[in-house]
């Protein structure tokens, strides 16, 4: 066992000048960390310890929290941060009554004493524990150590004493000092935030919009007032909805969740509304406990305090503000809270107050500009597309104008051009006269509840279409229909009668265009037993336009296979016409002659036919023919400025064939052959430019040859039809600009 050792102070005629030195020190620390760091400094050359820590008393005078050390190991730091005050350990004895110092020799008496302690390993052998105090105050205790047994002696314990008594003073003036400097900044954070609250309250006063008011608010409260969160909400008269004016801080989902709520929904408001006292929660554990229905919401603030905003007694909204982590609201800070609560109140019902006047004004300016705004219609007509629209745009007229109410009743077409509710029957016998007689003009009167609500006006819509069409309109209660009223809804109703006759012409050209176009596709596929053809084939997605791609397929003079593809430059009937020309000049040409000789016959047709005034006739063609071999097929191909098939063999997926040149743009032109032999199972797969050139969500991402290509080589199962469909369907998904037409033809060898 290791025998105690005599320690040895500095000589007594040193203590003194060492205990002034000290003194001299801690009166010149102005703050608590600097006392604490004059005693580390100064304890070992004084004492001779190893070990030194300071444990100061919490405010609540329950609990010590071991704020300064030197020498002491990370694990006792943690175990010893924060510790009770009655707890058994050395402090305990030194702190209670008037204090005394606790001196431990060894570690066995430690232990012995205070077991507690005795799983706590340390390096040290003795100890002393003295308490800070002074004749006011428990400040803390100071613990010193030894790395060997040591006798401590009376004048031991007696130095250490006089260090803690020299040590609590300062620590007294200097924890006083930081609590006054602490009070004053409380008080001129106060102060800037009253100063806020003035100039929230001049900004309000300037302010005529709800949500305007309600964000001057919030923001106030997360930019000046130390906030991380708020919400304004608006209450209706009822007081049984809230509709959200103003966030900050708040999820983006939980914002747009809660724009309008029955406070039915919420326990906070029910028990706002009820004791009209502010809802204080000052930590999550406090609110998912009161308030369970937190829980499920995403609102990441664990304090909140709730104000109802009320003008005159009366509930006018509701304003709650948050804080990110547990958060102790002082009654200074709740009276601050509530007074921008009433600020924000007053702010929002005279907003309100005045958005009500501004409406009444805007209703009667209404009533001047009604006349003025049927001068729309015929615009608006001049844009419509087809029937349907051009009554929904002359509804949306006629209600900007004088009308309050409109529907039309009768079709367009085959399905009613506004279904709704039925029609009283007043209305309904108003519809039914107007329509059987295309009389100018029946008054009725619009129900609402069974009671009557406004004068209406049937007016008939004179079309030359199947059925009769009826314009209901009525004005807001409490207005009388003018004659002026009357002979503006005819001319609106002649109006769009005169574009409804327009858009039935045009959608029968339409009609016949079509009918020409199918006219012009190809005749079914011949069967050919060593081969399997697919194809897919659409329009551009235009009610007035007709394609200008086509396709063939047919057996030549000698047995081969022929196909071919093109697309015609334009739209409409004329380009139809051409795709017409084209297809049955190929079929003619290509059934004797090579791909490349029957591009070039084609190219002086179509320079032939273009007459002197007219734009060339401009098309892109691929020619392929198909010869059966013992191995399977060999292809020749020539381009006209086409698009380059894709040949999908031996697993590889490739472009072939060289572009050539444009039909109908030159005299000279040239169509290198390609050939190219077949086994069982390639597929080759031709296509227009529609399907390469088809544009994304970006005006300059076009699905491409590297897409196309991306897309074959994916396909497991290469069965044609399949294959041109797939193509087909995966560039309309890519699609977001005008489409284009689209033709694909593929064929596999079997």
């Amino acid at each position: 066992m290791a025998t105690s050792e005599q320690l040895s102070l500095p000589p007594r005629r040193d203590i003194a000048p060492a205990l002034l030195a000290l003194t001299s020190r801690l009166a010149a620390a102005g703050d608590p960390s600097e006392v604490l760091d004059v005693l580390l400094e100064h304890c070992p050359s004084l004492l001779g310890a190893d070990l030194v820590n300071v444990s100061l008393l919490d405010p609540d005078g329950d609990t010590l929290r071991l704020v300064s050390s030197r020498s002491t190991s990370l694990e006792v730091a943690e175990e010893f941060a924060a510790y009770p005050l009655d707890a058994p350990l050395p402090t305990r004895d030194a702190m209670a009554g008037e204090g005394r110092t606790v001196v431990l020799r060894s570690l066995a008496e430690r232990d012995a004493r205070y077991p507690a302690l005795a799983g706590v390993e340390v390096a040290h052998e003795a100890f002393l524990v003295t308490p800070l105090r002074t004749a006011r105050v428990r400040v803390g205790a100071l613990g010193l150590g030894w790395l060997s047994s040591a006798d401590l002696t009376d004048e031991v314990v007696a130095v250490s004493e006089s260090v803690a008594e020299l040590v609590a003073s300062a620590l007294e003036r200097a924890l006083a000092a930081r609590d006054e400097m602490r009070a004053r900044r409380r008080a001129q954070g106060a102060l800037l935030k009253l100063q806020s609250l003035q100039q929230l309250t001049s900004d309000l006063a300037h302010t005529t919009d709800v949500r305007e008011a309600g964000d001057l608010v919030a923001q106030s409260a997360c930019d000046e007032l130390g906030a991380d969160a708020a919400t304004i909400h608006m209450l209706d008269a009822s007081g049984t909805w809230a509709t959200q004016l103003a966030t900050c801080g708040l999820d983006s989902e939980e914002v747009t969740r809660r724009t309008t709520w029955p406070v039915t929904d919420s326990d906070v408001a029910l028990e706002l509304l009820e004791t009209g006292e502010p809802v204080v929660v000052r930590s999550r554990r406090e609110r998912d406990e009161r308030f369970p229905s937190f829980q499920a919401r995403r609102i990441t603030q664990q304090a909140w305090v709730t104000v109802l905003l009320t003008v005159g007694g009366r509930a006018v909204g509701i304003a709650a503000f948050g804080w990110d982590e547990p958060h102790d609201v002082d009654d200074d800070e709740l009276v601050l809270l509530q007074a921008l609560a009433g600020h924000a109140a007053a702010a929002i019902d005279r907003a309100r107050l005045i958005e009500d006047e501004q409406a009444q004004r805007h209703r009667a300016e209404r009533g001047r500009e009604r006349l003025v705004l049927l001068s729309e219609v015929g615009r608006v007509l001049d844009s419509a597309a087809d029937a349907d629209r051009a009554v929904a745009m002359v509804r949306r007229a006629v209600l900007a104008g004088r009308a309050d109410w409109c529907r039309f009743e009768g079709a367009c077409d085959d399905a009613p051009v506004e279904p709704g509710s039925p029609l009283h029957s007043e209305e309904a016998n108003a519809a039914a006269q107007t329509a059987a007689h295309e009389r100018a003009v029946v008054a009725f009167t619009v129900l609402e509840d069974g009671r009557p609500s406004r004068e209406g006006l049937a007016v008939p819509v004179r079309w030359s279409g199947p059925r009769p069409l009826v314009m209901l309109v009525a004005v807001e209660p409490g207005h009388e229909l003018a004659e002026s009223d009357r002979g503006a809804y005819e001319e609106v109703c002649r109006r769009l009668a005169a574009r409804l006759d327009n858009l039935a012409l045009l959608e029968e050209q339409t009609r016949i265009a079509e009918r020409l176009q199918e006219s012009l596709l190809p005749a079914p596929f011949p069967e050919v037993p060593w081969l399997t053809l697919g194809s897919a084939y659409e329009p551009a997605d235009t009610s007035l336009d007709v394609c200008g791609d086509f396709l063939d397929v047919f057996e030549a003079d000698d047995g081969d296979l022929v196909l071919v593809i093109g697309d015609v430059v334009g739209r409409g009937v004329e380009a139809a016409g051409l795709t017409g020309l084209a297809r049955h000049t190929l079929r003619a040409l290509a059934g004797d002659l090579s791909p490349d000789r029957a591009l070039r016959r084609l190219n002086g047709t179509l320079l032939g036919t273009a007459s002197r005034d007219e734009a060339p006739s401009l098309l892109t063609a691929a020619c392929l023919r198909l010869r059966r071999t013992e191995g399977g097929a060999r292809l020749t191909l020539a381009l006209g400025g086409h698009c380059q098939p894709v040949l999908v063999q031996d697993g590889r997926v490739s472009l072939f064939g060289e572009p050539g040149t444009l039909l109908g743009a030159f005299d000279t032109v040239s169509h290198p052959l390609t050939t190219v032999d077949l086994a069982p199972g390639d597929v080759v797969v031709l296509y227009t430019d529609g399907v390469i050139e088809a544009k994304g969500a970006e005006v300059a991402d076009q699905f491409g040859d590297e897409r196309l290509i991306e897309l074959l080589v994916e396909q497991t199962d290469h069965d044609p039809a399949h294959l041109a469909r797939e193509v087909i369907g995966t560039v309309r998904r890519f699609r977001r600009s005008a489409p284009d037409d689209m033709a694909v033809l593929v064929v596999r060898i079997d």
